[in-house]
């Protein structure tokens, strides 16, 4: 049976910057973090911190590598969150709609909710 291993993540406050530690002396300086786990009612643990882009940049590099590298763990919990993905927003019951024009779509949104000028409350 191995040791217990263990990271620690340290935000730096004013900055997108969190350093991580492990406890085999590996450090790491990132600037964009998503974390999540799962255990079950009422532990449901997300932490974010810095770069949304950066995050999902590290997400997407993560997925590419450990195919290219058959981690079999990493590898199957990709494909769950590729089908837990299509699930959530509609599964087979939605039009079917390609990755660009998905894109495409959000990025009209964002610059739409963008210039929105919010409604003035009058009394």
């Amino acid at each position: 049976m191995t040791a217990p291993w263990h990271i620690t993540i340290t935000p730096v406050p004013g900055s997108e910057e969190c350093h991580i530690e492990t406890s085999d002396g590996q450090e790491f300086t990132v600037r964009g973090l998503a974390l999540f786990a799962d255990g079950g009612e009422g532990h449901l643990f997300s932490f974010f911190w810095g770069s949304p882009a950066l995050a999902a940049a590290g997400f997407i590099r993560s997925f590419v590598e450990v195919l290219q590298r058959s981690d079999l763990f990493a590898v199957a919990f990709y494909k769950r969150v590729l089908h837990g993905l299509v699930m959530a927003t509609g599964g087979k019951d939605r039009q079917t709609i390609s990755a660009e024009d998905l894109l495409r779509k959000w990025d009209a949104q964002e610059k739409y909710d963008a210039v929105q000028v919010p409604e003035k409350k009058f009394n």
